[in-house]
């Protein structure tokens, strides 16, 4: 099922069990996966977050004072997917596929997460000022213009997690112009850049 999915995005689910464990949810909620984009500050989905001013500090107490935090679940429990968020990642795939994205990431879960009409979350997104079509745009423009290179311009400094993942989003972008068949080789590249990302941010030899 999470063939086609970034490790970004693998990293947001993690995130959001967790978030689901220490609130004492029985499911994964489309609140533990915003709270989970928000932990794992991917790249676009960081950027989106900062120009709306929501930080995972504000969103995680309105969210605990909102929904309640009951008894914190054994992390030995298995925790599924509430039928709203089964809805979410079907809303990932299609913006994946909207937008000829051969992986699905952090973005396309956001938009997802946006798309979901939540108890908890839509009265956060409408207070910041985020809505889908929004921040859909504003993910193409930062996908257009190179986000690295507004970092730069800003002089920022990047560690090798956002220059990867940065590298990552370009290759999907020039893959979407590419001719068909194109897909095995982007997946390959994006692949290829985890690796580097996981040899870069590992231990060094003394």
């Amino acid at each position: 099922m999470f063939e086609r999915y970034a490790e970004a995005s693998r990293r947001t689910l993690f995130f959001s069990r967790y978030e689901a464990l220490q609130i004492g949810g029985l499911e994964i909620e489309p609140a533990h996966i915003l709270l989970g984009l928000l932990r794992d500050k991917s790249p676009l989905t960081r950027s989106v977050f900062a120009r709306a001013g929501l930080s995972y500090e504000n969103a995680s107490e309105e969210i605990r004072a909102r929904g309640g935090v009951r008894e914190k679940v054994a992390a030995s429990v298995e925790i599924p997917f509430s039928p709203a968020v089964k809805r979410l990642l079907n809303h990932a795939m299609q913006e994946a596929d909207d937008l000829h994205h051969t992986a699905i990431g952090t973005e396309h879960l956001l938009l997802a997460t946006l798309h979901e009409k939540d108890p908890l979350t839509t009265p956060l997104f409408e207070r910041h000022g985020l809505t889908i079509d929004a921040t859909r745009e504003t993910i193409r423009q930062m996908m257009q213009g190179g986000i690295q290179l507004s970092w730069h311009a800003r002089g920022e400094s990047l560690n090798p997690h956002d220059v990867i993942e940065a590298l990552k989003t370009r290759v999907q972008q020039f893959g979407s112009q590419a001719r068909p068949g194109a897909e095995d080789v982007i997946a390959r590249i994006v692949r290829d850049l985890d690796e580097l990302k996981q040899f870069l941010e590992g231990p060094r030899s003394p």
